[in-house]
């Protein structure tokens, strides 16, 4: 099986929307505390990006744009395929379009303003770190944590990508002027929708090998 029962948490799941959710309505309402904790993030991450390692936050600033996300993506579904999880890469492309129309949507929902006119004054979440998170979980779940704790190889990858997610937030706020508050709710957002679709493949997907005629395993 593509996903592992044993690897999905609803309660973390509910709390990260509860979390999300929370921090969409602060950033909605513009609350003084958050726009100073905005500020302040802000201002840490362009002090950790500035020397030696400017052209590394450069780079993984970057492989968080949306032509390199959609091309990973794609990468991603065909490496599940060569696996010949075939329907497990048809529901990876699927979940990451999804994932990034309803960032979209929140991000409307969360900025738009009419006050001198229709404008959204910013993402929440960043829709570009909602889909690399997403993507750095399926990558987790499905291959990382199938590793043999041997010689921590399983400590040493995860860790790898969380420090390449948290490398790649960081750009965004201090080279993208991405609020620091948008990045955290655009992990929150992914963990959710992820633990969302990976219940629901773990339910459904025989129903719809058979359904769709997908080949391979599931």
């Amino acid at each position: 099986m593509l996903i592992l029962k044993k690897q999905l948490h609803p309660l973390r799941a509910a709390s990260a929307l509860a979390a999300f959710l929370v921090l969409a309505l602060l950033l909605r309402f513009n609350e003084t505390t958050v726009t100073v904790l905005n500020s302040a993030l802000s201002i840490l991450a362009q002090l950790m990006v500035i020397g030696p390692l400017q052209g590394v936050f450069s780079c993984l600033r970057f492989l968080s744009t949306w032509p390199m996300l959609v091309l990973d993506s794609l990468l991603w579904a065909a490496f599940l395929w060569f696996l010949n999880f075939r329907l497990g890469a048809v529901w990876s492309l699927i979940v990451q379009g999804l994932l990034a129309l309803l960032a979209l949507l929140t991000s409307l929902l969360v900025s738009l303003t009419f006050a001198g006119g229709m404008a959204a004054v910013q993402t929440m979440p960043d829709v570009g770190l909602v889909l690399l998170a997403q993507l750095c979980l399926q990558i987790d779940h499905i291959v990382v944590r199938r590793l043999s704790d041997q010689g921590h190889k399983k400590a040493v990858c995860q860790t790898l990508l969380v420090l390449f997610w948290l490398g790649a937030a960081l750009a965004q706020v201090a080279l993208a002027n991405v609020d620091g508050l948008s990045a955290l709710g655009a992990w929150l957002l992914a963990y959710w929708f992820y633990q969302k679709t990976a219940r629901a493949y773990l339910r459904r997907a025989a129903h719809w090998q058979k359904q769709f005629q997908v080949d391979g395993q599931i």
